[in-house]
């Protein structure tokens, strides 16, 4: 059973180094299932998933649940300090163990050896931890890929002993430094996915949130939130009449959680592609006119951040839907007066000569920007295809959506 130091004791700790408790959380036995092999199968295990997706608390009711002893430390953009991270991990073990050890201090004369300090302390961690224990670095992410963090993580990988587990919680992928571990089976992932909420799930959720939604309106929510644990939860609020409206609530989580926390340039790349429907990578290019605006979102993809990659070969990109409906909301906000429409018509005219589908995609762009005369010269162009397909409410649909004007000056639309 995990050690549980005196309850004063563990007053005078923040809670950077104690694990969270698991109160009214559902547990979770598929998943808890595929941490346990994944333990056996590695020496570590990555879990990584967007915020909200529930990833701190599995893991804290996966160790909960299997009564394993913990170390738990929450890493925050302080630890990018090598010192400051091994002073922190230090009193971690402490508080999990109840005991002061004879860990090594990343004094100065240290900095030169690095590597070797990091690998004597986590033998000499190995050590003290007793067999079976678990220790957890939670929020891996808070601290850049390009720092010593990815570093020490390899070499705790490579020297805590197999009786002591090593769990790494993140809302990204594995950085490179971690290649060789994945490569050589050191290191399991427990991918985004894997933690979306099932039906079952979802219910025991609705349930432990007291709420009064029956099964069918819970499986509704589910899908709307696409299993996402954070926004279910919001969801379930509203139906029971415990908060604000929903997405209301839901886009102040993104902007404290994911927007206000990226930089400027990254913020208008969103702010500009979520005008645009699951753009390729080149389309996105040529609408914001950025070049380097389709790395922005392969790196947002691969952090886990409400964006999905699509076909590795000629990249697509999808913003969850509830964090578009955010981005569009604060784009009308934030964007020069004028631009959200600059940027749907350059999308709009490298989308006109994609063939149909391409063409369907820039009607709709323009009508957003209300660019009459172009969406009249495109319906007109696409139309007779449509026809020849049955699609005459879809031309129908289009040509309504034309101001009075444009349509009667144009007898073709009229016929």
């Amino acid at each position: 059973m995990r050690a549980r130091p005196h309850h004063r004791a563990r007053l005078h700790h923040p809670a950077k180094v104690t694990p969270p408790i698991p109160e009214a959380a559902i547990a979770r036995p598929r998943l808890f299932r595929a941490l346990d092999r994944l333990r056996r199968r590695a020496r570590a295990v990555w879990v990584a998933a967007p915020p909200g997706s529930g990833k701190t608390t599995l893991v804290a009711t996966w160790l909960h649940a299997r009564r394993l002893r913990t170390a738990w430390l929450r890493v925050d953009a302080g630890d990018a300090e090598p010192a400051t991270f091994f002073h922190y991990l230090a009193t971690a073990v402490r508080v999990s163990t109840g005991r002061r050890l004879a860990l090594p201090a990343l004094t100065p004369e240290y900095l030169p050896g690095l590597e070797a300090f990091v690998r004597n302390f986590f033998r000499a961690l190995g050590e003290a931890l007793r067999p079976g224990s678990v220790l957890v670095l939670d929020d891996c992410h808070a601290v850049p890929p390009d720092g010593a963090l990815p570093a020490v993580l390899r070499a705790a990988i490579e020297e805590l002993p197999a009786t002591v587990g090593l769990v790494l919680v993140s809302r990204g992928e594995p950085p490179s430094a971690l290649a060789r571990a994945l490569a050589h089976g050191e290191l399991a992932v427990l991918a985004a996915a894997e933690l979306e909420l099932t039906a079952a799930e979802s219910v025991a959720l609705a349930r432990a949130r007291g709420s009064s939604a029956r099964r069918a309106r819970v499986e509704a929510l589910r899908r709307a939130v696409g299993g996402w644990a954070a926004g279910l939860s919001l969801m379930l609020a509203r139906e029971d009449g415990d908060g604000p409206a929903p997405i209301a609530r839901t886009f102040e989580y993104f902007a404290t959680e994911v927007f206000d926390r990226i930089d400027p340039a990254t913020r208008r790349v969103l702010l500009e592609v979520a005008l645009l429907e699951a753009p390729t990578a080149e389309l996105v290019s040529r609408a914001t006119g950025d070049a380097e605006a389709s790395k922005v979102l392969a790196g947002l993809a691969r952090r886990g951040l409400y964006t999905v990659r699509h076909d590795r070969d000629r990249p697509a990109f999808e913003l969850h839907h509830l964090f578009r409906e955010f981005l569009l909301q604060r784009g009308a906000q934030e964007l020069p007066p004028g631009r959200a429409d600059e940027v749907r018509r350059a999308a709009a005219e490298a989308l006109a000569g994609g063939g149909p589908a391409g063409a369907e995609a820039a009607i709709a762009l323009l009508a957003d920007a209300r660019a009459w005369p172009e969406m009249a010269r495109l319906v007109a162009r696409e139309a007779p295809g449509l026809l020849r397909q049955g699609r005459a409410q879809t031309v129908t649909r289009w040509i309504a959506a034309l101001p009075e004007p444009v349509r009667t000056g144009e007898p073709w639309l009229l016929h």
